[in-house]
Parts: C-alpha cells; structure tokens; sequence
C-alpha cells in the first residue's frame, strides 16, 4: 500500500507565492517552452459584475474563484500527466498557490512510470526558475 503523504510531496509543486489567474498561463507556457511539452488545459473563474447590494449606485467588476486544469505532456517521450492548479484559499481564491499532479492512491513511488516522475521534478524545476526570473 503506497504512502499518499510521500508521493503528495512529489506531486504537488508550491509556489513562493500565490500567482494570478494570466500569470498562472504564463507559467504553463514558459514550463512548456522549457520541457519542451505541451499543455491542453481548460481555464476558467467565477465573474460577478453589477450593481452594489452593499452601497446602492455603486457598480463593481470582480473576479472570483478561478480554476485551471489539464495535461501535460513531454515532446522527448510522450511522458504525460494530468494536473490541477490549486486555488490560494488563505489569501484570495482568484489566485493560484501550486500545481499538482494526478496521485493514484494505494500506488508506492515504483508504481509510477519512472518518465512521469522526471516529468513532475522537471516542471518543478521549472516552476522554481519561473519564479526566480520574475
């Protein structure tokens, strides 16, 4: 029976800091460019725009709760995996704090494709150059 908590730390990529809604494309982009890759994702985020129902007269704009998951695949090995942007729930749920990959539970460390386990240290490594270069 494998260890969720072990294989959640491999999977699981946090950022230095929550990242907005067009930062976070701009993430998967430069994590492709680099691999090199691909991504198919689908994005989203809750819109609520109208008038106050605090301060009548008053209009407002608001982006709420986003969302941002797909696959993502290596050009070298057709290495791919499926994975999900974790919303800031601390912070502002507009923004994103970690990328995460699929977790199979009951599967050990072995039980993965040894391409799929490069491929997750490889978009971690780029995530973290990502953040060094901003």
């Amino acid at each position: 029976m494998g260890n969720i908590r072990e294989i959640w730390k491999k999977a699981a990529i946090g950022f230095p800091e929550p990242i907005g809604f067009e930062e976070t494309q701009e993430l998967i982009d430069y994590i492709c460019k680099n691999l090199p890759g691909r991504a198919n994702y689908h994005a989203g985020y809750h819109q609520s725009v109208g008038e106050s129902l605090v301060k009548k007269g008053e209009f407002f704009n608001q982006r709420g709760t986003v969302d941002l998951a797909g696959m993502i695949t290596r050009s070298d090995n057709s290495a791919f995996d499926g994975f999900n942007c974790l919303i800031s729930r601390q912070e502002d749920t507009s923004n994103f704090e970690a990328l995460a990959f699929q977790v199979i539970p009951g599967y050990d460390e072995s039980d993965y494709n040894p391409e799929v386990l490069r491929l997750w240290d490889d978009v971690r490594r780029y995530v973290g150059n990502y953040f060094k270069q901003r």
